[in-house]
């Protein structure tokens, strides 16, 4: 549990962004194949892309990054955490105050 804040946080933005789906059992997304690692790996950048835009557009000083994708959609934690690390060192090293990374799994105990 955690302990609750003196006040409330205001959020200037939520970006919410669809990451690949991997997994044939989900229906209500299409299911996407890729190649080649390295198409996988532009797919997940394209997104974080996206994701890193937007709350550029809206100003933020910090970002918070969940595991996005790594549940149902079965996308590896290490393959999205490459690909959010890979976009923010070469186009957003310098635009956040903080990068919070969050998610559940032996990858964040």
């Amino acid at each position: 549990a955690y302990a609750p804040l003196d006040a409330p946080v205001p959020l200037a933005c939520v970006v919410s962004i669809a990451m690949p789906n991997l997994n044939p059992r989900v229906r209500d997304a299409p299911t996407e194949m890729f190649s080649e690692p390295r198409a996988y790996n532009s797919a997940l950048c394209e997104r974080w892309r996206a994701a890193l835009h937007a709350a550029c557009l809206c100003g933020v000083t910090d970002v918070v990054c969940p595991d996005a994708g790594c549940g149902v959609y079965q996308n590896q934690p290490a393959a999205v955490g490459a690909a959010l690390s890979q976009v923010l060192r070469a186009e957003y090293a310098d635009r956040f105050e903080s990068v919070w990374v969050v998610g559940s799994g032996p990858l964040f105990f």
